[in-house]
């Protein structure tokens, strides 16, 4: 099993069984991993409001060529 890097935890942590501290250093991931996941979502969003608009734009030049 492949070891995982120690994360800096606060004197206070480092004072609990390790138990306790893994537990805390899953949280912390957890809420990291959380994190990430609504800044994809958001980023998504943006993205293909951008695929929209240059959906929109490269229509518009369709016209301009026809004539």
């Amino acid at each position: 099993m492949a070891q995982q890097p120690k994360t800096s935890l606060p004197a206070s942590v480092t004072s609990l069984p390790p138990s306790l501290q893994i537990l805390l250093q899953k949280q912390q991931e957890h809420a990291g991993l959380q994190a990430l996941r609504e800044a994809s979502a958001e980023l998504l969003e943006r993205v293909e409001k951008l695929a929209e608009m240059s959906n929109v734009m490269a229509d518009g030049g369709e016209g301009v060529f026809l004539l």
